[in-house]
């Protein structure tokens, strides 16, 4: 009974903050949506002062009441200080770098102040600020995520004399966070949560951010053999193709270097003479594609068969050998590369919502 009270008022939660919270690519802290809370320790504080307020009154003294009355005036100026470290705060989603299935996928943030030093962009009212800083702001997931990582910020702003109109980007902070893949496709990340205690730890100020991250997950590679034979050659039977394998690899030219392209192959010689970077090719190479079908690995869970096309597809590419790809009516041109393999991976991982191009 207590389970189902507690995911009703969690769900009732959810829905408020999605209501008042949309997803946004990027979001810039201020009063409509910085929450604020006393922490234990700051009711703990709030009870002494009751305390010692209850005392003075008892006692008709004033300096007990005084300092009952400096007491509260802390924990207001205190509850001010927290908004205002908040308060410009902008965090923005930049990208996200694909991973395979159980893997770590890296979220690439940026975070920047939008508030000109000594002006408090909170309010929009150009009052002055308690500090120009952005300190102890821890950023990260949930605990609710596999992954729980937080990331400290600490964002800078340039002096009075620098500072441009208020609303002005400055001091620019890249921030990385660490988000578990656990399935293949496109996964959606949870809200970001953004919270501080900074000065003194009596409240806790923070904000459930969405920044409509989405990540590429690929398949989780799996070896698997093929149903009756392996991947066919383009123009090629089996038997000529093995006895081709079977042949000793010979240097078989150059072509232009590209990017993500193992370091080993780069032709040094070529560059130390004409400064231009080329990839040396070998006899292997040059022979007709192979085409890794999905049809070959028929009669397997579709996550399987992604597995199994996604080891294949790795394995081509470290061998250097041209590939073409076929998941149902889509098809992939034969090719090499990083580009290439990027192509394949992203169908694998997009699988089957893929417009039929075969």
């Amino acid at each position: 009974m207590d389970s189902q009270r507690t995911g009703y008022f969690s769900s009732v939660v959810q829905r408020w903050v999605s209501r008042r919270l949309p997803p946004q690519s990027r979001i810039r802290l201020g009063h409509k949506n910085v929450f604020i809370l006393p922490t234990r320790w700051g009711l703990m504080f709030l009870m002494t002062v009751v305390l010692v307020l209850i005392a003075g009154i008892n006692y008709q003294n004033s300096m007990i009441l005084a300092t009952a009355f400096l007491f509260f005036a802390v924990f207001v100026v205190h509850i001010h200080m927290s908004f205002n470290n908040f308060a410009g705060l902008t965090v923005a989603f930049h990208d996200a770098e694909p991973a395979h299935a159980g893997e770590e996928a890296l979220v690439n943030l940026t975070v920047c102040s939008t508030r000109a030093a000594g002006t408090d962009s909170g309010s929009g009212r150009g009052t002055p600020a308690t500090g120009d800083r952005h300190v102890a702001i821890q950023l990260g997931w949930p605990a609710s995520t596999a992954s729980i990582r937080y990331q400290l910020i600490h964002t800078g702003l340039p002096s009075t004399d620098q500072a441009g109109e208020p609303g002005s980007e400055s001091e620019l902070q890249s921030t990385t966070l660490p988000i578990k893949c656990l399935r293949r496709g496109i996964q959606r990340a949870p809200r970001l949560l953004a919270t501080s205690v900074y000065p003194l730890g009596l409240v806790r100020v923070w904000s459930w951010l969405d920044l409509d991250i989405e990540v590429l997950v690929y398949p989780r590679p799996i070896h698997g053999e093929a149903n009756g034979a392996d991947a066919e050659s383009e123009g090629d039977s089996q038997p000529d193709r093995k006895l081709r394998q079977q042949q000793p690899v010979d240097f078989d030219g150059l072509r232009n270097y590209e990017l993500g392209e193992s370091r080993s192959r780069i032709a040094w010689k070529k560059y130390a003479q004409q400064g231009v970077l080329y990839t040396k090719l070998f006899s292997s190479e040059s022979a007709d594609p192979v085409w890794i079908d999905q049809a070959a690995y028929a009669g397997r869970d579709v996550e399987l068969q992604m597995s199994n096309l996604c080891a294949e597809v790795l394995m081509r590419d470290q061998g250097h050998q041209p590939y073409g790809l076929r998941l149902g009516k889509w098809k992939l041109a034969p090719g090499l590369g990083p580009q290439h393999r990027q192509e394949a991976l992203e169908a694998l991982a997009r699988y089957p919502e893929l417009t039929p191009n075969a």
